[in-house]
This record gives C-alpha cells, sequence and structure tokens, in this order.
C-alpha cells in the first residue's frame, strides 16, 4: 500500500498555511523512481488551527496528494492557502515560475 493512501477514508482536519512555499521532500533517493510517491513535493508554513501543533508553528507537510483552487489535500491533513512566503514569492518571480494565486499548487 502507497503511504500516501493510508488515511483513505479517515476525516482529515481542515486548516490554515500561511507564510507556505512548495519544497522538495528531504528524503528523496536518487535510484527512486521518478513516479514514487516519496519525490511528490511538500508545504512548508505557519499553521493555524491544527489540532496537533500550537497555531503559529512552522510545519512541513507530508505528501501532496490534490489541489483544488487554495485548497490542498496532504496524508494527513486539508490545508487552506492564505499568504505565500516572500521569499518563495522572490525564488519564483527570480526562476520563472509562474504562480497563479487563484490555484498555486498544480
Amino acid at each position: 500500500m502507497d503511504n500516501c493512501d493510508y488515511f483513505a477514508g479517515y476525516e482529515k482536519p481542515r486548516v490554515w498555511l500561511d507564510d507556505w512555499s512548495l519544497v522538495p521532500s528531504a528524503d528523496m533517493n536518487p535510484y527512486m523512481a521518478p513516479e514514487h510517491p516519496a519525490r511528490r513535493p511538500l508545504l512548508y508554513g505557519r499553521v493555524m488551527g491544527h489540532p496537533r501543533y500550537k497555531n503559529g508553528t512552522y510545519v512541513t507537510t507530508s505528501c501532496i496528494l490534490a489541489s483544488a483552487g487554495r485548497e490542498v489535500e496532504t496524508n494527513n491533513t486539508i490545508y487552506n492557502l492564505g499568504l505565500m512566503s516572500e521569499g518563495y514569492r522572490e525564488w519564483c518571480f527570480h526562476n520563472g515560475v509562474d504562480v497563479d494565486p487563484k490555484t498555486p499548487i498544480k
């Protein structure tokens, strides 16, 4: 079973993620197949309303499974995206990465 499917059917909390950025998985093995779930990007940001973390805590999410608009589903949680990190915004601009504010994660 794919570890990104482990929580299928589990009622996921819906929380807010502010000052967020898209980051690569730190566990990438160079021999891992490109389609392997561990190669999926993660989100990093300041969480609000999460049942396991104090408001304002910076977290790195689990695998991104799906997104629609500004809502992103991961293994364990559904995140509503607030403001993008200014550093990430600058990085995107300087690297030619176009981020649609209405659908920032594709």
